[in-house]
């Protein structure tokens, strides 16, 4: 595979010299893919069915699926073929978006997230570096995700606190601002009334409905949601002097929530 292309050799094996035929022919399928654009996906799916017509072993055929989708097609990101990313969406380096999703214009998704089947993200929506979106997840305008955020699957944000079918609000200036702050998590079926903040490393149980903001590293639970107690970085319960008996950080209640002791 030529080194100009940035193409790399899992295992790091020169496969020419191993099944030269077949591979050179997967190659210049590759090859081809990466000059012809317009062309592409076509061609790269190609490069991977001549990796299975040849019977190669697996790593060849899951080479070619790898180059296809990552390098051939000159995106540093995965988006599932069944997926819409629109023009003028931002994704970021490594991050993957599968099944059924849909990414907006005009939205900003992070490094190295993930975003499950069934994953809508709105137009001006910020997605933070390494952000986990479960699946049949909505992220409306308004809706603002730090790094290390964790949506559980089917959790619901909203951006409108009084919607009427009759008085439509459509537009930003109706839009409410609802930030979540780095690390926290925000469990299965969980529901977040817009215009309520959640701190960092809060953790927010399953099936929680939020209506007040949140302290950074609260534990969560019931509806409305009421605090039972503080969450470390790490996820552990801390103890009642603030400690944690998984990692041993400790930390310090500030107005904000809690603050982590140097």
């Amino acid at each position: 595979m030529p080194e100009e292309h940035g193409f790399k050799r899992p295992g790091g094996y020169d496969y020419r010299q191993v099944v030269p035929m077949p591979v050179l022919s997967v190659y210049s399928i590759i090859r081809d893919c990466a000059k012809r654009k317009p062309e592409r996906e076509k061609i790269g799916n190609r490069a991977q069915n001549s990796a299975a017509a040849y019977e190669l072993p697996g790593y060849f055929y899951f080479a070619a699926e790898e180059w296809r989708l990552l390098i051939v097609s000159e995106k540093n990101y995965y988006v599932h073929e069944s997926a819409f990313a629109d023009d003028g969406c931002n994704i970021g380096e490594g991050s993957k978006v599968w099944h059924f999703s849909h990414i907006s214009s005009g939205c900003q998704i992070g490094r190295g997230c993930t975003l499950g089947q069934n994953v809508f993200i709105a137009p001006g929506v910020t997605v933070g570096d390494h952000c986990k979106i479960q699946n049949n997840v909505s992220i409306y305008e308004g809706v603002e995700l730090g790094d290390y955020v964790f949506c559980g699957p089917s959790m619901v944000f909203t951006n409108v606190p009084r919607p009427r079918c009759k008085y439509p609000q459509r537009g930003t200036e109706f839009y409410v601002r609802t930030p979540v702050g780095e690390g926290a998590s925000i469990g299965a079926n969980a529901t977040i009334v817009c215009g309520h903040s959640i701190g960092a490393h809060a953790f927010i149980a399953a099936g929680s409905v939020v209506t007040k903001d949140v302290p950074a590293h609260a534990i969560m639970m019931g509806s409305p949601a009421r605090q039972r107690g503080w969450a470390c970085e790490c996820g552990e319960t801390l103890e009642e002097a603030l400690h944690c008996p998984k990692c041993g950080r400790q930390y310090t209640q500030t107005p904000e929530g809690l603050k982590e002791e140097q």
